[in-house]
């Protein structure tokens, strides 16, 4: 616990010093330089008097204009700090939020490659129903993260390269065209989420 005391006390003397220095070179630049100065300066070169209580005053109030700008600089320099601060924890947030959009997302594009593995290797017809309940839930998903524009892009097959496929039920062909323009889609959004 002492030493913990020590710190703070050697803490508190080294903040003390570092505004006491600031302070001294602020009010150091205030009492010799400036209009007034140069002016009071000429006056007593060209022979009049200036009485002690003149240069007290300015010291006075250099010290209190010192005192000032050193507690600005102090503020500007922690706001500075605060806002960096909060610039990186809101980046690391969004950072994560976007992580966790794409594996959600990356979840679907999975499910929707098991559907068109289904597609081109049963004999069976796969339900269009499960198709249609996956993208469903897809596209809420996808209106949820990008906003409901998304959705026309996330149904169009505009653009989209279609290779040749083998369906040993050729009923499987139109619920095969449909998932897999939207397993393109998706894998199209999460690179967009990933170069954020």
């Amino acid at each position: 616990m002492k030493s913990n005391e020590r710190e703070e006390r050697m803490q508190f003397v080294k903040t003390f010093l570092h505004w006491l220095n600031s302070v001294r070179r602020h009010w150091g630049s205030l009492v010799t330089s400036g209009t007034l100065i140069g002016a009071l300066g000429i006056w007593q070169g060209s022979g009049h008097y200036v009485r002690p209580s003149v240069y007290w005053s300015i010291g006075t109030v250099g010290l209190l204009v010192a005192s000032y700008r050193t507690w600005q600089e102090e503020r500007e320099a922690r706001l500075r700090t605060e806002g960096e601060n909060y610039r990186k924890a809101q980046q690391e947030r969004t950072e994560a939020q976007r992580k966790q959009q794409a594996e959600l997302l990356t979840q679907y594009i999975e499910e929707g490659q098991r559907l068109i593995q289904r597609c081109r290797s049963q004999k069976e017809l796969v339900p269009e129903a499960d198709a249609t309940k996956w993208a469903t839930e897809t596209e809420q998903t996808v209106a949820e993260v990008f906003g409901s524009t998304y959705i026309s892009r996330f149904r169009s097959g505009v653009g989209i390269p279609m290779g040749a496929a083998y369906w040993p039920n050729i009923e499987n062909r139109l619920v095969d065209g449909f998932v897999y323009v939207r397993v393109y889609r998706l894998q199209c959004f999460v690179d967009e989420l990933r170069a954020k």
